[in-house]
């Protein structure tokens, strides 16, 4: 380790993950800025070809070999991502307790629900809100050092889209929120609402005034949350 080269090290070394596997994606960033550099250089959202690069190159180098995976494929986690920034939790799981009913005929009603219930916020929890936006911060950090040491003076810039996983989709602007317990479906329903540019305590003031009859989607369990900011 100590004849790696002393920049990528002391990245290497404040990632604190496996030293082994980000050697290997350091070498691998090395190859495809000579051939396709903008598979790793981009920003804010990623196509669906350089997320499936990043995540195929964090599944095969910082997974520990103890991890369990399953039910998770690398082939299903970039369509897992995408799912959930787009859908709503609702039409998630019942997508989810299709695809049970399908492989499991035997199962009574109340298991394949329970089930899915489980399955998916297993993955919005363990994947796609903690072990991706990780995942994305590792890489970030080297692929910005593999660039700079490869003479380009521009880079990717992953952060953004970490941090929108991370909150669960929701804008980083409306991350006090969660921290103060209004629960993210809530959010998605009243950030239409909320006028651009709040300080923190302007954005607390005006989401306490939101009423149902603002948006009478609200269920009574999330406006007595509001009430509580």
């Amino acid at each position: 380790l100590n004849n790696f080269d002393e920049d990528y090290l002391r990245i290497i070394k404040k990632n604190a993950v496996s030293v082994e596997g980000q050697k290997t994606i350091i070498r691998e960033l090395e190859k495809q800025i000579k051939i396709n550099p903008y598979l790793f250089i981009w920003d804010n959202y990623p196509r669906k070809d350089q997320l499936g690069y990043i995540l195929e190159l964090a599944w095969n180098n910082l997974l520990k070999p103890t991890e369990t995976k399953a039910p998770m494929t690398i082939k299903k986690l970039p369509v897992s991502i995408y799912q959930n920034l787009n859908k709503d939790i609702n039409l998630l799981i019942k997508a989810e307790v299709t695809y049970l009913k399908g492989k499991n005929q035997s199962w009574e009603e109340q298991r394949v629900i329970d089930q899915a219930i489980e399955n998916i916020f297993r993955i919005k929890r363990h994947w796609i809100s903690y072990k991706v936006p990780k995942w994305l911060n590792v890489i970030d950090s080297l692929q910005k050092i593999v660039c700079k040491k490869n003479g380009l003076n521009f880079n990717g810039d992953y952060l953004h889209f970490a941090a929108i996983l991370e909150n669960e989709g929701v804008e980083e602007q409306f991350a006090l929120l969660i921290d103060m317990g209004i629960p993210v479906s809530t959010i998605h329903k009243i950030k239409h609402y909320i006028p651009e540019d709040l300080g923190d305590q302007d954005l607390i003031r005006f989401v306490k005034t939101i009423s149902r009859e603002y948006v009478p989607s609200m269920l009574e369990y999330e406006i007595e949350k509001i009430k509580q900011l």
